[in-house]
C-alpha cells in the first residue's frame, strides 16, 4: 500500500568519517586495524562473513589516511524510510527497522522553527517506536 511521505531506498554501502575537530589520535586508537581484527568476537567474524556471503559485502580492514573507512553491498538491502519533517535545512526521518535520523544539509544552520515543530510533534510522536526518543 501507499504511504504518504515514504520513499524505497537501496542500501549499497556508505561511508564512516571523523567530523570536523575529532581527535585523530583517538580515532585511530578505536580503529586501528589491528584492533579490528583482534577484537571481533567468532559471533562478529560469523556476522562478517553472512554479510560477506549474502550481501557481497566489501568491508574495510584499515582507516584511510584521512580517517574514513567505506564499505559496499554488491548485492543491496532494500528498505524504506518515511518523511517526518522537512524545510531548508533539516530533515527528520524514520527508517524501516524504526531508527530516526535528523539530517541536516550541508554548509547551512538548522533554523528550527517552532510553530512548525508544534504541528508536527503529535505525528513524530505517535510514530517513533516504544523506547524511541519523542520531541518535547
Amino acid at each position: 500500500s501507499s504511504v504518504e511521505n515514504r520513499f524505497s531506498v537501496w542500501f549499497t554501502g556508505g561511508s564512516l568519517r571523523p567530523a570536523e575537530g575529532v581527535d585523530m589520535e583517538a580515532w585511530s586508537d578505536i580503529f586501528h586495524e589491528k584492533r579490528f581484527e583482534t577484537s571481533r568476537t567468532i559471533g562478529d567474524r560469523a556476522k562478517v562473513l553472512a554479510a560477506k556471503l549474502l550481501l557481497g559485502a566489501e568491508i574495510p580492514h584499515s582507516i584511510d589516511a584521512d580517517g574514513s573507512m567505506s564499505y559496499c553491498f554488491h548485492r543491496p538491502i532494500p528498505g524504506h524510510v518515511d518523511v517526518l519533517y522537512t524545510d531548508e535545512t533539516l530533515q527528520v526521518l524514520k527508517g524501516n527497522r524504526g531508527s530516526v535520523m535528523v539530517l541536516s544539509r550541508e554548509g547551512t544552520t538548522p533554523v528550527v522553527r517552532p510553530e512548525k515543530i508544534s504541528s508536527r510533534r503529535e505525528s513524530i510522536n505517535k510514530s517513533a517506536e516504544k523506547g524511541q526518543a519523542r520531541v518535547a
